[in-house]
């Protein structure tokens, strides 16, 4: 630290704190002098502190004081970028006495000082980073003589560096869970998804409801207790698991099954399930499943799958029965002059059986026979099919022919 008075190096000082002794009964009387501070750093930087001017005034003459304070603002210096407590020190000496000193922001009075040393700690976090602010001081003698001091300018640019670490993300139906751990001083967290801001909490955890099959992004920060934000988390992403189709159902027809559901948003295809087995995997809103075994139970699920291949919620399971196999009876017939009878085995599943009279039909009926009338000398051949409660009808029986017997 190098000090000056009137451009002229009078000495320096090395250790704080930095201090000079000047014998001002060597300078004129009743004259400005200008002190002036240069301050060189390890590295051989140099910044010069603003000067200020002194009246030297050694020999007192009573009556009316209107000679002013001599100020300055010490720290901080103009230009500066400052943050969190700003220690804001003035300078001021007049030739009778300094009453007061009072510091300015933005032309807004923060303080009053009546006793050297003249400071005052200014809380930046009030503040937006990147705004600029004006800082002044004035300084009134015993006799209301009032001087006020070069104005300095600073910028305030305060930072939170606390990081959210250990984001995990977990998916279930049209819903995403979010956890992390806070990091040091953080007073509340904001939750932003696909890089747009969508809530604050002080909690270290948030449950976002969103469309099932689609992926959503998300990244954390955490807020300060003085409101700062600091660095986003790293991005985690995840999508919905969708949920299992409506309106799962069955229906049978003899040992075919056939399957319909209702479609889920955002889905690329369905797999179905047979017995805890996938049997198939579609895009289709029904299945036929054919060819199984009569009289038997099936379980059934389904679940949908996203874009991504992942498989959503199964639904609830349907058992199905198949039908009873439906036999085909087998067939005789007697003949006695032109009268003829049918005559047929019983099939435990029909309700029913039809009769065919040369592949036309003709009648159905309940019982296992039926009578008939020939023609003379005309073979007619016939053949019998099951019916059961559900319409479904069987292959036809073995076919028989008659010719009437003649006497």
């Amino acid at each position: 630290m190098e000090f000056f008075i009137d451009g002229n190096s009078v000495g320096t000082d090395t250790e704080d704190p930095y201090t000079h002794d000047w014998d001002t009964e060597t300078a004129t009387e009743d004259e400005e002098h200008v002190i002036s501070i240069t301050v060189t750093d390890l590295g051989g930087n140099s910044t010069d502190v603003s000067p200020i001017a002194v009246l030297v005034n050694n020999v007192f003459t009573p009556g009316n004081d209107t000679t002013p304070p001599v100020v300055a603002i010490l720290t901080p210096v103009s230009g500066q970028t400052v943050s969190d407590t700003v220690f804001i020190s003035g300078f001021a000496a007049d030739n009778m006495g300094i009453n007061d000193v009072k510091f300015f922001v933005d032309d807004e009075w923060v303080a009053t000082v009546t006793d050297s040393p003249y400071t005052h700690n200014w809380g930046t976090y009030v503040f937006a980073n990147g705004s600029e602010h004006v800082i002044q001081m004035t300084a009134s003698d015993l006799s209301a003589n009032v001087t006020t001091a070069q104005p300095i300018v600073v910028t305030v640019q305060n930072e939170y560096y606390g990081e959210i670490e250990n984001v995990t993300l977990s998916v279930t139906e049209e819903n995403i869970s979010l956890s992390w751990d806070a990091p040091y001083n953080a007073a509340t967290f904001k939750v932003y998804r696909d890089s747009v801001f969508l809530a604050e909490t002080s909690n270290q955890s948030y449950d976002d409801s969103v469309a099932s099959g689609l992926e959503f992004c998300y990244q954390v920060s955490a807020i300060n207790s003085v409101g700062i934000e600091g660095p986003s988390s790293e991005e985690e992403c995840g999508i919905p698991l969708l949920r299992a189709p409506e309106s799962f159902s069955a229906s049978i027809n003899e040992n075919n099954i056939i399957l319909v559901w209702s479609a889920v948003e955002n889905a690329s295809g369905y797999i179905i399930k047979r017995d805890g087995t996938e049997i198939w995997d579609g895009t289709e809103l029904t299945l036929t499943d054919t060819g199984l075994v009569y009289n038997t139970t099936y379980i059934y699920s389904i679940s949908a799958y996203d874009s991504m291949g992942t498989n959503g919620s199964e639904s609830d399971p349907i058992t199905i029965i198949t039908h009873e196999e439906l036999l085909a009876p087998v067939l005789s017939i007697s003949v006695s002059g032109t009268n003829g009878t049918l005559s047929w085995t019983s099939v435990s599943s029909a309700t029913g059986y039809r009769v065919y009279k040369d592949s036309i039909f003709v009648e159905e009926v309940t019982a296992i026979s039926y009578e008939f009338e020939l023609e003379e000398g005309i073979s007619t051949c016939f053949f019998v099919t099951a019916i059961n409660e559900f319409g479904s009808e069987s292959d036809p029986s073995n076919e028989e022919c008659g010719i009437p017997l003649l006497p």
